[in-house]
């Protein structure tokens, strides 16, 4: 299901053949369809970016989003992050870089030969200050993605004709006759605890999963929630919402980022909707991290741990050694 490019061309500062890039028919890429729209993916799935979206999206043939939104970042009263200047900026012998840069953020997708999926993570180039919500969402097919997990929760989302069998009493959440409600927030969870490295939504035969191994780069304390999975209200899209930045539980919480600050890496998972196998792939990327990605917005710096040791202040106990992310 892959368009015929028009040209297909490492983009960039660097010259096209500087870097060694990966050969084979199932090998993953990069095609540029036009100066608006280009199409990532390998063997197993693909996507085409295209002004702020990518859609459609198919994993084994079939497109998981459909007539729904697609791929996109937003943040706080955003209209989004155009998917501009696509380049490989590193690639190995299985897996290629791929960068996407406009004046707000640059974005990737490390994309392995024969994963479902993708790494993920962004770098801040222009975000305004005085922030809020900063999030990655996927809004998918509702036929085709009727349930959702996270490590709370794991049941068939509300139907779209639901949110419109009562009552609005706040944000797309619904009162029925009987005293009972529906909400998106039923889904929300605490964001930065050890539990909440998976979540994700389903079907018959394909999953979508956020695999988050660390939660290093997540904003808050143990108590921090938000958002996760839910039937978006307005238009009955299944959303998966990675909240990097997000403010649905916080009132009046303005956040400015330092130029060059970076939250991920993560993985983006597909499967055939099987949570045992998410579970498992979960286990997987906690064992690989920190990763090892060799690029211009992830340094050594930022791969580095250290031990720690001390005493209990109050007991005097040995405390357990940790790693600990070196940050300058």
């Amino acid at each position: 299901m892959r368009a015929s490019p028009m040209l297909i061309a490492l983009l960039g500062a660097l010259p096209v053949f500087s870097i060694d890039l990966p050969t084979g028919s199932d090998a993953h890429f990069l095609e540029i369809v036009n100066d608006k729209t280009c199409i990532i993916g390998n063997s197993v799935w693909n996507a085409t970016l295209s002004g702020s979206y990518a859609r459609p999206i198919y994993y084994n043939g079939k497109d998981i989003v459909d007539d729904a939104t697609g791929f996109y970042l937003s943040y706080e009263n955003s209209a989004g992050f155009p998917w501009l200047a696509p380049e490989i900026v590193d690639a190995g012998d299985d897996w290629i870089d791929i960068q996407f840069t406009n004046g707000i953020a640059r974005f990737h997708w490390v994309i392995h030969r024969g994963l479902a999926g993708a790494y993920q993570y962004w770098s801040n180039v222009g975000l305004p200050s005085g922030m809020n919500d900063l999030r990655v969402i996927h809004r998918l097919s509702n036929s085709t993605f009727h349930s959702g997990h996270t490590y709370r929760k794991d049941d068939k989302l509300p139907t779209w004709d639901l949110y419109y069998s009562g009552t609005e009493v706040q944000d797309s959440t619904v009162e029925f006759s009987d005293g009972t409600y529906i909400s998106k927030y039923d889904w929300a969870t605490q964001i930065n605890i050890p539990e909440a490295r998976l979540w994700g939504v389903y079907g018959d035969d394909v999953g979508c999963w956020f695999i988050q191994p660390s939660q290093e780069y997540v904003n808050g304390d143990q108590l921090k929630q938000e958002l996760t999975v839910h039937m978006e209200a307005q238009t009955g899209d299944t959303a998966l919402l990675n909240m990097i930045g997000g403010g649905h539980y916080q009132l009046n919480v303005d956040r400015t980022y330092e130029k060059g600050h970076l939250w991920g890496p993560w993985l983006w998972y597909l499967n055939d909707g099987s949570l045992s196998d998410a579970e498992s792939r979960t286990e997987q990327e906690i064992s690989a991290w920190p990763y090892a990605f060799p690029n211009s917005d992830i340094s050594a710096e930022y791969q580095s741990r250290a031990g720690s040791t001390g005493k209990d202040g109050e007991k005097g106990n040995d405390c357990v050694e940790r790693t600990l992310l070196l940050v300058n």
